[in-house]
């Protein structure tokens, strides 16, 4: 039985989803220029059930991308440069370690990256001492984060992007089939380069220790992306089970 609380949270997150709000946006356009409520539904309806399938065709493509990269010449090179799989549920990357920071790279179709004929994005997360000032509340330094996101912002018409995340710098760079591992290493050099910068300390999330080694254990340091969310919202891995 569905309580009142439940109920609720699922209509708050009908009102939230993107397609309802533009389907509702649409409907009530079409509505009061043509003044036929009936076809306006009739045609947003085929509107939103060819766009949910294309979304939903788009994220089966992605899933499929996500682990067949892996066979590509980029994965198996960047595999010989030191890289290992890493897997989580559905999640399936690589990790290393460069200068003493823990590398991630992964292919995900959800872009930030702006490319023409560009699918998805290679993510690459390259990390370094939380900003946090107080552990016991997990107090975050909020203006040294928006300081770096200030600093080194770019337009959502870049061809890579690079934002902070409080453990971490996020590069998203542009997938295709002609990518190659040097441009990859490329990237990630400069951008440790600029974490070097800001005085940003080194952090390896193989190696942890007290308090840090506890917040692993309850998924901190994981890809930010939708399967990790998915495996995690499941449930299916005990908290003490670390990705291998």
């Amino acid at each position: 039985m569905i309580s009142i609380e439940n109920f609720w949270e699922k209509v708050y997150a009908v009102l939230r989803n993107d397609h309802f709000v533009v389907g509702l946006i649409l409907f009530i356009t079409f509505s009061l220029l043509s003044g036929d409520i009936f076809s306006s539904f009739i045609l947003i309806l085929a509107i939103s059930f060819f766009t949910v399938t294309f979304d939903l065709g788009k994220v089966l493509i992605g899933k499929r991308k996500h682990q067949s990269i892996h066979n590509s010449i980029l994965f198996k090179e960047l595999k010989k440069s030191g890289f290992r799989t890493e897997k989580f549920g559905g999640y399936l990357g690589l990790t290393g370690n460069i200068d003493g920071r823990t590398i991630q790279i992964f292919y995900d179709w959800k872009k930030y990256a702006a490319g023409t004929f560009s699918f998805g994005d290679i993510v690459i997360n390259i990390f370094y001492e939380p900003l946090i000032e107080k552990y016991n509340d997990f107090e975050v330094k909020i203006e040294v984060l928006h300081g770096l996101s200030d600093k080194y912002y770019k337009s959502r018409f870049h061809r890579s992007q690079q934002s902070f995340d409080v453990d971490r710098m996020i590069v998203n760079i542009n997938y295709y089939p002609r990518t190659s591992h040097k441009k990859v290493l490329r990237k990630i050099h400069e951008s440790i380069k600029i974490i070097e910068s800001e005085n940003l300390a080194p952090f390896d999330i193989e190696n942890l220790k007290g308090r840090f080694k506890k917040q692993k254990e309850e998924y901190f340091f994981l890809p930010n992306m939708r399967l990790v969310q998915e495996e995690i919202e499941r449930g299916s891995i005990p908290p003490s089970q670390s990705p291998t």
